[in-house]
């Protein structure tokens, strides 16, 4: 797997696949996803589907992708089963699992959450530059827009 590059739309569902498992669990147990969740979500997301169209347009509507999430959830995952048991992230991005749990956890189980702690995230540096950098407002205020 050494220099294996993980895209497409696989990639993300493989990170909030890890954040769901620990949220619903209640457990800090890793980068792992228990394999339930991740069936729910590539099932309702139909990643399966070989026509890439097909998942695409999936991918574009927040009601699906909250339903999938909303479903995975509630699949409260059977952890010692054989057929649906844990499954490893490989060498997937481990912020982006943080990331997501941090925003499921203050807005809530929906894919807005992600674009909610991003601007509240990038509020907080603006911010934190303008406290920093108040007494000399004058210099960049001319780099604004």
């Amino acid at each position: 797997m050494a220099g294996a590059i993980e895209w497409g739309p696989n990639y993300a569902v493989l990170s909030l696949r890890a954040a769901i498992t620990d949220l619903i669990r209640h457990e800090n147990s890793g980068y792992v996803a228990a394999g339930e969740v991740a069936r729910k979500l590539t099932e309702i997301l139909d990643l399966g589907n070989p026509d890439a169209k097909s998942v695409i347009s999936r991918l574009h509507d927040p009601t699906i992708i909250n339903q999938a999430i909303t479903e995975a959830a509630e699949a409260r995952p059977e952890i010692h089963s054989m057929d649906h048991g844990l499954q490893s992230l490989y060498q997937n991005d481990l912020g982006y699992i943080y990331y997501a749990k941090l925003a499921f956890s203050l807005f809530g189980l929906k894919i807005e959450s992600l674009y909610l702690l991003f601007f509240v995230l990038f509020g907080m540096n603006v911010g934190a530059f303008i406290i920093s950098f108040g007494e000399t407002r004058w210099r960049w205020l001319p780099l604004s827009p």
